[in-house]
């Protein structure tokens, strides 16, 4: 806004100039660039007129690169980016029917029982391939809770169309008013009873220490498990979630029957802001964040 108007007063000492703006659609409805383009829309004239060119009508497009980008990216991203639709400012990030279209009635896995499986272990009622597994830490500081997701691939009997796999959570945990060592101690013996690969730990906030101690101790312990240590901002944010509810909308993540974790996913709400990003988080009104963040962590680790 500041730009726009500095550039107005130089724009008035240049009779019959013309200016042309270009941009992904972004901000309120309030912004300058969305109140010029609807007006160029709504009522063209000699003043203002205006044009929409999504991605899917140039000529050059790559169609198969397109739908590459629609998986990689979340909903919001996409269709601002490459549809160039604008969207509401602000409003809940996941629908109900996102949600309870993935919740299945499952039991989860402790770890202490997972440690007694073998990657193909047929004595077990289950009858179930054992896949690598991933972890995502949220850490709490006041009121939140310490939080641990594990997601893994759901072996489906090769029921799903092409070589897309499906995710799901055999594993989750929270505590609140716990001590950092403590926890600590409890997401090394969650990452040895799993055979965890990678666990995302955050670091900003309180958590850079925490961080290094839960690397250490997975060194010491021998779980073999790597720490990958991220900060979490509102780009990783939007990419994390974005991924959650791409993933939620073509049927490739099942969410155990968890109150905790639906409500916390529910609340998520995103925010558009003036610079054209979007804020995703759950409001302090509407409670916490943790297990979700933790999901959501733990997600980022998938390839």
């Amino acid at each position: 806004d500041d730009i726009w108007r500095a550039a107005q007063a130089v724009i008035i000492a240049r009779p019959g100039s013309r200016v042309v703006l270009a941009s992904s659609p972004g901000g309120g409805p309030e912004h300058f660039f969305r109140k010029v383009w609807r007006r160029g829309m709504d009522s063209p004239d000699a003043m203002y007129e205006s044009w929409h060119w999504p991605s899917t009508v140039s000529p050059l497009g790559d169609s198969d690169l397109l739908e590459e980008i629609r998986k990689q990216e979340g909903e919001i991203v996409f269709r601002r980016e490459y549809l160039a639709e604008w969207g509401d400012i602000a409003g809940s990030f996941l629908s109900e029917d996102e949600i309870w279209n993935a919740v299945t009635d499952y039991e989860l896995i402790t770890p202490t029982r997972m440690r007694s499986w073998s990657p193909w272990d047929r004595s077990t009622e289950r009858h179930e391939r054992i896949y690598t597994a991933a972890g995502g830490v949220d850490r709490a500081f006041s009121v939140d809770a310490q939080a641990l997701v594990h997601v893994t691939a759901l072996d489906d009997g090769q029921l799903n169309p092409g070589n897309e796999l499906r995710y799901y959570i055999p594993w989750m945990e929270y505590a609140y008013r716990t001590r950092y060592a403590d926890w600590i101690g409890r997401v090394t013996d969650a990452a040895k009873g799993y055979g965890l690969r990678v666990v995302a730990s955050e670091t900003n906030g309180v958590g850079a220490h925490p961080t290094e101690a839960l690397a250490d101790e997975m060194a010491r312990s021998g779980a073999g498990c790597h720490i990958a240590a991220v900060w979490t901002d509102n780009r990783r944010k939007q990419s994390g979630f974005g991924k959650i509810k791409m993933m939620l909308q073509r049927d490739l993540l099942v969410l155990p029957r968890e109150p905790e974790l639906l409500e916390q996913l529910r609340g998520l709400e995103y925010e558009t802001m003036t610079s054209g990003s979007v804020k995703i988080s759950v409001p302090e009104r509407a409670g916490h964040d943790d297990i979700a963040m933790a999901l959501m962590q733990a997600l980022s680790c998938v390839r």
